[in-house]
């Protein structure tokens, strides 16, 4: 199987062709079926991984047992501890998959250590955390001025076809609202564009 990030270093962060090579070599490749927990929650995340197939999502889960989604990512998205919290702190949040998955996975540390020896660290970094400020705020907007709707049109706006692959009661959780209500709002969709 080819490495997925053959040529992603070299043309992204301007490494040399060897140096990029180096680091494809460093991840290894992950099949995991759906519904297994790459991160469970109070434990330690320390690894970076690629999806190549497959859909996850991140949640916090009340001491009730209640979910809650935080977030959900897809093939080509990189996942990793981002935050220095995150990376020395018990995780705050699970990690699972929504579907068979392909991953490529190496360990935070050596991948953080090999981009540092390069000189091309905050390169890589820098624009996953502004990326990850940006949701926040973007999230947090959402939640205080927008109703159910418009942040159900927003979602299918951000996530495209990729909805389709997300149980209804995930979508609600991360919404913030019942799977009722969510119902609702699709059959009322459902009709405006019949009409």
């Amino acid at each position: 199987m080819k490495k997925f990030t053959d040529n992603y270093f070299s043309e992204t962060l301007g490494v040399t062709q060897t140096e990029s090579k180096y680091l494809s070599n460093m991840f290894k490749f992950e099949s995991i079926d759906k519904n297994i927990r790459l991160v469970e929650e109070g434990t330690k995340w320390d690894r970076v991984y690629f999806i190549s197939t497959g859909l996850l999502r991140f949640y916090y889960t009340t001491t009730g047992g209640k979910e809650f989604n935080k977030g959900f990512f897809k093939e080509k998205d990189f996942i990793w501890p981002i935050t220095p919290s995150a990376r020395i702190e018990p995780s705050l949040f699970s990690i699972e998959s929504l579907s068979q998955s392909d991953l490529w996975s190496v360990s935070f540390r050596d991948f953080q250590h090999t981009l540092k020896s390069y000189g091309v660290w905050e390169k890589f970094a820098l624009p996953y955390a502004e990326n990850l400020a940006d949701q926040k705020f973007k999230r947090e907007y959402d939640f205080l001025v927008k109703n159910a709707q418009s942040r159900y049109d927003g979602l299918i706006l951000k996530l495209g076809k990729l909805v389709d692959r997300i149980p209804d009661y995930h979508l609600a959780s991360y919404l913030g609202i019942t799977n009722v209500a969510l119902s609702r709002i699709k059959k009322r969709k459902l009709i405006s564009n019949i009409i």
